[in-house]
């Protein structure tokens, strides 16, 4: 399930699911490494922005905000997030 499909499932119910929640703090399968797996030309160093040690990256900010909002059934501010991640022209995502 993408996300897409988890933020529609959570309006229906009313809430994010328990594995929504773990999910969204996962690399694997949080906004952004959904949005890393569609974007062939995404890499994972951020020279974007000029501070890479400013938590990051503008996509860590992100991931953490779309996480939180997950986190506390916010499912309007989470869909936001996730539709300003996929909008995004990222260059890269982290920086490490």
């Amino acid at each position: 399930m993408n996300w897409k499909e988890r933020i529609e499932e959570a309006k229906k119910v009313g809430m994010f699911a328990t594995n929504d929640v773990m999910a969204a703090g996962s690399w694997n399968c949080c906004a952004l490494g959904e949005k890393y797996k569609n974007d062939a030309g995404v890499t994972l160093v951020d020279d974007k922005y000029d501070d890479a040690d400013n938590l990051h990256s503008h996509g860590y900010v992100l991931g953490m905000a779309f996480y939180e909002a997950v986190r506390d059934n916010k499912i309007d501010e989470a869909e936001r997030i996730y539709n300003e991640i996929m909008e995004e022209e990222f260059k890269s995502l982290f920086t490490y």
